[in-house]
């Protein structure tokens, strides 16, 4: 976290803010909108995403389905600069986390790694949200999981992946399009190779972008892939 992103984030913690999901007091989450959040998923666990039509998608999970109060709150953490929510959300991210993990063939050398931003998103909003989010949840993770993580148990390589080409907005796209638009956009670093990955998102919409991270996971020299996200669209 570099000193901009932990101003901000002090800043945003010390503000009363309305309830993300519903707007109302002056909790940034309120217990109403945990609680249906909560309904949403599988009871504080995990939800099994499976998209079977989407080639080399990975074996992945989410902690709730993307509506509701969810969906407002991750809208507003990314584009509306809430990111007093990275506590609540990332509480959300460390059940399918755990379990990516957990689920992983190696004892060790587990690295996580969260989808890359384009250049443009990363202006736009100052920051990258998803990698916040992202280090939060590992710092999370009881210690026994922590110490599966490698190398050295450093957690969260925020640069395991990166855009080798930019992207136009999924937002609209059909499967296919998405497919066809993210294919080839991402590639891996030298830390993939050997690792095992968890590859982390805030959504699973179609899938094609977590198969777009696992291909280039693959590419990398990868021995296994996985994700873990935040919610799934129904």
């Amino acid at each position: 976290m570099d000193v901009r992103e932990a101003v901000r984030m002090a800043w945003d913690l010390a503000l009363p803010q309305s309830c993300a999901g519903c707007g109302r007091g002056d909790t940034g989450w309120c217990a109403l909108c945990r609680a249906e959040v909560r309904r949403s998923g599988s009871d504080g666990a995990w939800l099994t995403v499976e998209r079977p039509s989407v080639a080399g998608y990975p074996q992945s999970w989410a902690a709730a389905e993307y509506t509701g109060p969810l969906r407002r709150a991750l809208s507003v953490y990314k584009d509306g600069g809430r990111r007093d929510l990275v506590q609540p959300l990332s509480e959300l991210l460390v059940s399918p986390l755990s379990r990516a993990i957990g689920r992983s063939p190696a004892p060790g050398g587990i690295v996580v790694v969260p989808v890359p931003s384009g250049a443009r998103a990363r202006r736009l909003r100052g920051d990258e949200p998803l990698v916040a989010l992202t280090r939060e949840a590992v710092r999370r993770l009881p210690p026994a999981m922590r110490s599966r993580l490698g190398p050295e148990g450093e957690g969260c390589q925020a640069r395991g992946l990166r855009v080798v080409r930019a992207v136009s907005d999924q937002a609209g796209l059909s499967a296919r399009a998405r497919a066809g638009n993210v294919a080839g956009a991402f590639a891996g670093a030298e830390v993939l190779a050997g690792a095992t990955v968890v590859v982390v998102d805030d959504i699973v919409t179609t899938g094609a972008t977590l198969a777009e991270a696992a291909r280039a996971a693959w590419a990398a020299g990868a021995v296994a892939v996985s994700a873990a996200c935040v919610a799934t669209t129904p």
